[in-house]
């Protein structure tokens, strides 16, 4: 995927990332294919988050259940 073919534009993303939050050096954005301006939760458990730098590593989470307490 390209950013030039996502849904939100780079700007977007950085702005809703930073609502009520600050940014610090080194802070890492994987953007996708989310709706802008939606709160909707699209990942359930078992899903398979990829993000990689190319020639550098990836980095692969599984989403868990929250944990029941």
């Amino acid at each position: 995927m390209n950013t030039r073919d996502q849904v939100c534009t780079l700007g977007e993303v950085l702005e809703r990332a930073t609502r009520g939050r600050r940014l610090e050096p080194g802070d890492l954005f994987s953007t996708g294919a989310f709706a802008c301006g939606t709160d909707a939760a699209v990942l359930k458990p078992g899903d398979v988050i990829e993000c990689a730098l190319e020639g550098v590593a990836m980095l692969r989470t599984t989403v868990a259940a929250p944990a029941q307490g």
